[in-house]
């Protein structure tokens, strides 16, 4: 009877569940930071680490800045855009 209880105060107390979305596939093994419903990384095209932000369902990668031979590293503030 103890174990019943026990396992019905979990299932009552557990949150609702949310599934993982794929926002994007990358080519090499990469960071991400993510806060607010935001994410970046650095996504590699072939020739070069772009860095590339998830927001507001989209995904984009600035091409005003500059490709690097090496994944960039980058923290989130919380609110911040990064392109």
């Amino acid at each position: 009877m103890r174990g019943l209880l026990t396992l019905a105060f979990l299932l009552l107390a557990a949150a609702p569940a949310r599934a993982d979305t794929l926002v994007a596939t990358v080519a090499r093994p990469t960071t991400v930071d993510a806060a607010a419903g935001r994410a970046v990384w650095s996504a590699w095209d072939g020739s070069a680490y772009r860095l590339t932000e998830y927001a507001d369902g989209q995904v984009q990668t600035d091409p005003r800045l500059a490709g690097s031979r090496i994944a960039f590293t980058r923290t989130y503030r919380s609110g911040a855009r990064v392109l």
